[in-house]
């Protein structure tokens, strides 16, 4: 569960794996992500947060595609197009709790928005679904 929470706000941005550079501005961006898990009687309720995004960190793909985020998994992107402004992805990842996560992001400069599914198999609570919506704003340059 610590990983899942770890990556919410990196799957919300998963895009520029590999160019071409995708139709988004540098900047302060809020990311506000709903998460809907299979079997969960109580949903938890939408998260938001905000990170700074360079020119560079989107031409080389920082901060805007999954990362692994500790020593315990390995994730990859093993599959990736784009058409116009949306990005079609899948990870997988392996390690203490295996992963698949396939979605898309859409773009609009200072906006996006996407969907994503996530199976994670084995885990202390056994396997889970997960669906995720995302929306983004650009709130205007990062703060020094």
């Amino acid at each position: 569960m610590k990983l899942l929470l770890s990556l919410l706000s990196l799957f919300a941005a998963a895009s520029a794996y590999a160019a071409p550079t995708p139709n988004m501005q540098d900047g302060e961006w809020e990311i506000t992500t709903k998460m809907k898990m299979t079997g969960m009687p109580m949903q938890m309720p939408p998260t938001s947060v905000r990170i700074c995004i360079s020119k560079q960190d989107i031409a080389e793909g920082r901060k805007t595609v999954p990362q692994q985020q500790d020593g315990k998994h390995k994730c990859e992107m093993v599959n990736h197009s784009v058409s116009g402004n949306t990005v079609n992805y899948k990870m997988e990842c392996s390690g203490e709790q295996k992963m698949s996560m396939t979605g898309s992001v859409t773009y609009a400069g200072t906006s996006y928005s996407g969907k994503s599914t996530m199976d994670m198999a084995g885990g202390p609570h056994g396997n889970m679904h997960v669906e995720h919506e995302y929306a983004a704003k650009r709130l205007g340059d990062c703060k020094k």
